[in-house]
């Protein structure tokens, strides 16, 4: 199911992406590439070059993240699997 997004970053981001983007979920029903130590990250392909991730904030005391971004814990499964899925599309 695709869903549109209005893109929050910079004013420059929202220029480059025209303000909206076109989402549609990748791996649905994914927890199966996740195990019990962490929430499942849902991952979205859009209709740009872009892929975006969506799940629970994370610090790393060695991590310089800057105030507007966060980490995000993402299983090496996971993203294997998203690989393979992304390579058809």
């Amino acid at each position: 199911m695709a869903r549109s997004l209005i893109h929050a970053g910079r004013r420059a981001s929202e220029r480059a992406f025209g303000g909206v983007m076109k989402l549609t979920k990748l791996l649905p029903g994914g927890d199966e590439y996740c195990n019990d130590r962490i929430d499942c990250p849902a991952v979205y392909n859009t209709d740009t070059e872009l892929v975006l991730v969506q799940g629970s904030p994370m610090t790393h005391p060695d991590a310089a993240v800057p105030a507007h971004e966060q980490l995000v814990a993402v299983p090496k499964s996971l993203l294997r699997a998203l690989a393979v899925q992304l390579s058809e599309l």
